[in-house]
């Protein structure tokens, strides 16, 4: 019995429309398979019926165009929705799919812009008439029916079944594969089809994902086909599911990169080192590949290590501690290029891991001017031999013997005064190191006035008031890049050195630092230190802040200074959008202080970091009163302006978001008149910065062009209504609608609010385009774009 509908689209079937003699099925003339051919009488290129039946019988190719990726001819194509775009005939490339993309409703616009970027000479299209000359219709379903039976069948024999040439047998088959899920490997080069059931891929990539490798000699097995047939195979699955990873040396296995990594990983927490050869050849992958593993690795801090062996060895930060900590032990003193040389890592590795050694208490000692490490014993024993035969040497002459400054001598010996190691003290009147046999000056004055009273000298110097009359300690705040700095000073009005001084900070749960107490080695008399804290709000509101300072004198006697706590206040605004144009906002900042946080972005993909900047900014009440985008040949710019105003007492605020994926910088920047307040409102949008960017660093790779599109769908309509309401240019309007148009066919493909996007385009573009929309016009979209916008929340952008 013959189908009233198509059996691809269901539309109703007319009596010109196919219907199959064999199966019954009736297709419509867009779904038929045939090889209809039409050919231009003005320019003599040759078109399918689909290009026919969409330009009504008008040729769409574009005289003297050159395809960006093979230099063909281009011609005009559509989208289902009407949208036209460019298409190259010999390789495929698309400008809706290209960057940067050219998709309008309006033909003229693609081929304006296709002008402007140098694809065409002029923007016309041939538009010359369409003749058929040959054509004859087919069942695709019994078309499917015999390469599913066929298993694997040449290109020749599809071509006797629809009786059409060889060449246009791969296009064929691609509509197939699209319209019809048509499994299968196309083999253009042996012009070979071979049927594969679809659930096959979605089985393999399962596998791939699950046991984190495939063997791809097993596959060919399994679908009995060949191994080059196999990895075509292969090729397609990787690239429709998206998958991520790399094929062994003889292409008998694919590993998925987890997997890949997985295994470095473990190898490293067992060994503490990679030979990256021994793994390569034991896992049969290129050793390039596995070095880009391992630099992800080290990058993303799932290995903590370095490179050594010019690149061909990996050693973790522990595993090289331990060896540089043995080398050290052995060694005493040595040279950092003997030790560099030994274990095949660059210099600065040594040194940064010898900081670290000191830092954890592990290894003491000092580096030298000759590029040498000492360890402590082996300073005691160099100090000793050379005061032993000096007895008095002054601090100048024991830095030159030693290949250390003055002050790291200093800072050594009262270390090992302090712990005993070394019976001296430094003379600092005259700036010399002398043996045990005459006290500090402080001492002796002590002593010579107890003897003129008799009394005996005793083994211990008579305790000080050193704390309360020696040593000052004042604070100080500021407020810097939305963090507060807190400074505070130690003055040390004494004649005896002070060391061992560690500041502490004392401050509530309304901030958050890094490193809480910061230590300086020595402090000289009649001298002063300052150190530095930048504290990160969390709250807003008024806070105390203070510190504690301990540290010892000459006759190592610890002393405690507490130091007054300071009153902080930390604002963060109410703020309220204002309807500062942008001239207004230029004019704003001239007159107000600002300060700025800047960011690197090279690990995450600019874009996503705009949006992200856009995204946090956008918690505000601020209006966004210019964003404008471009691309620096392929590297993507961005700034955004944002206006708004404090709600109590009125107080002018603009903020500036600054993308360059050319310097991998992100800034963002505040005018405000109150400093409290610009740090609060630079620290509140930083924090949101980054619940935004640890959200983007969870999106896998393959949906990074579905979230871009999405970010900047919310972005968009959010630019679209501050525009609108801004009363900007017709032309400004209009490209920000096209762009969000063409994000949202990706996302949705149809929906109604395209439809009603698509007819206020054509009502915008019929007005000048250098002309500010009327008011009815702005009262008029207002509240639509802001139903447009309730919608893209609920449809398409995630929280």
């Amino acid at each position: 019995m013959a189908s009233s509908n198509c059996a691809a689209c269901a539309t109703p079937l007319s009596k010109n429309d196919f219907q199959c003699p064999t199966c019954g099925k009736g297709y419509c003339r867009i779904h038929v398979i045939t090889n209809e051919k039409y050919k231009c009488q003005k320019c003599g290129a040759s078109h399918v019926r689909e290009t026919a039946l969409k330009f009504n019988s008008s040729c769409p190719t574009i005289p003297q165009t050159s395809c960006p990726k093979c230099a063909g001819t281009l011609r005009l194509d559509k989208l289902p929705a009407g949208q036209h775009y460019l298409r190259c005939e010999k390789c495929g490339w698309n400008s809706f799919d290209a960057q940067p993309m050219i998709c309008y409703l309006a033909d003229s616009i693609v081929l304006k812009e296709a002008t402007k970027i140098g694809l065409a000479r002029q923007p016309k299209a041939c538009e010359g008439r369409l003749k058929k000359i040959q054509g004859e219709d087919f069942c695709p379903s019994c078309v499917i029916a015999k390469l599913k039976s066929s298993g694997t069948i040449s290109f020749s024999t599809i071509g006797s079944l629809v009786k059409t040439d060889e060449d246009e047998v791969p296009r064929l088959l691609e509509a197939l594969v699209k319209d019809y899920n048509l499994g299968g490997i196309i083999d253009e080069q042996n012009k070979l089809f071979t049927f594969v059931d679809p659930g096959l891929k979605s089985r393999v990539s399962e596998q791939v994902k699950t046991s984190g490798y495939i063997s791809v000699d097993a596959l060919a097995k399994n679908v009995g086909v060949s191994l080059d047939q196999a990895l075509r195979l292969m090729y397609e699955i990787i690239r429709n599911e998206r998958l991520r990873g790399t094929f062994s040396r003889q292409k008998k296995f694919y590993y998925a990169t987890t997997f890949m990594q997985n295994k470095l990983i473990q190898l490293a927490n067992d060994q503490g080192e990679i030979d990256i050869d021994a793994f390569s050849v034991a896992q049969d992958v290129h050793a390039e590949i596995i070095k880009d593993n391992i630099a992800t690795l080290l990058k993303t801090r799932d290995i903590d290590g370095y490179f050594a062996a010019k690149g061909n060895k990996v050693y973790t930060k522990g595993k090289l501690m331990d060896i540089v900590h043995t080398y050290a032990e052995r060694h005493k003193k040595f040279r950092l290029e003997a030790v560099a040389e030994e274990i095949e890592v660059a210099i600065e590795v040594v040194r940064s891991i010898l900081h670290e050694l000191v830092k954890q208490g592990r290894l003491r000692g000092v580096f030298t001017q000759k590029r040498e490490y000492v360890t402590d014993v082996a300073l005691k024993d160099e100090i000793g031999q050379i005061v032993m035969a000096y007895r008095t040497i002054a601090l100048e002459d024991l830095a030159r013997r030693l290949g250390i400054t003055e002050k790291t001598v200093e800072e050594s010996l009262a270390s090992l005064i302090a712990r005993g190691d070394v019976a001296g003290y430094i003379d600092l009147r005259t700036r010399e190191f002398k043996l045990d046999v005459v006290r500090p000056p402080a001492a002796a004055v002590a002593q010579k006035g107890q003897a003129r009273q008799g009394g005996t000298r005793p083994a211990v110097p008579a305790p000080s008031n050193h704390e309360e009359k020696y040593v000052e300690v004042v604070r100080e705040y500021d407020f810097v890049g939305g963090q507060v700095h807190f400074k505070v000073a130690i003055r040390n009005n004494s004649a005896a050195a002070i060391y061992d001084v560690k500041t502490v900070l004392d401050y509530p749960d309304a901030f958050q630092i890094d490193d809480e107490m910061i230590s300086i080695p020595v402090i000289e008399p009649n001298s002063s230190r300052g150190v530095d804290f930048y504290l990160e709000p969390t709250t807003c509101g008024k806070s105390q802040v203070g510190a504690t300072v301990i540290y010892k004198d000459y006759t190592a006697t610890p002393h405690t200074v507490h130091v007054d706590k300071k009153e902080v206040w930390i604002k963060c605004p109410l703020v309220v959008a204002t309807m500062d144009n942008l001239n207004d906002v230029m004019v704003v900042i001239q007159s107000l202080p600002s300060d700025a946080r800047t960011f690197l972005i090279s690990d995450i993909d600019a874009r996503l970091a705009y949006h992200a900047g856009f995204r946090a900014i956008s918690h505000f009440d601020a209006r966004c009163v210019a964003a404008p985008e471009k691309m620096d040949g392929d590297m993507f710019e961005a700034d955004a302006y944002f206006a708004s105003k404090v709600k109590t007492g009125g107080g002018r605020i603009v903020i500036k978001l600054s993308v360059s994926e050319k310097s991998q910088i992100m800034e963002i920047r505040v005018w405000c008149a109150e400093a409290g307040q610009l740090t609060g409102l630079l620290a509140k949008i930083i924090e949101y910065l980054f619940d935004e960017i640890n959200t983007i660093r969870k999106i896998k790779s393959e949906a990074r062009e579905k979230t871009i599109d999405m970010m900047a769908v919310a972005q968009g309509i959010t630019v679209l209504s501050d525009y609108v309401m801004l009363q900007w240019k017709h032309g400004d309007v209009c490209n920000k609608l096209e762009d969000l148009y063409a994000r949202l066919m990706r996302l949705l493909k149809s929906d109604e609010i395209l439809d009603e996007m698509k007819a206020w385009l054509g009502k915008l573009r019929e007005q000048d385009e250098d002309t500010n929309i009327s008011k009815e016009i702005s009262e008029e979209l207002a509240p639509i774009v802001e139903r447009w916008h309730e919608i893209i929340n609920r449809k398409v952008v995630p929280e």
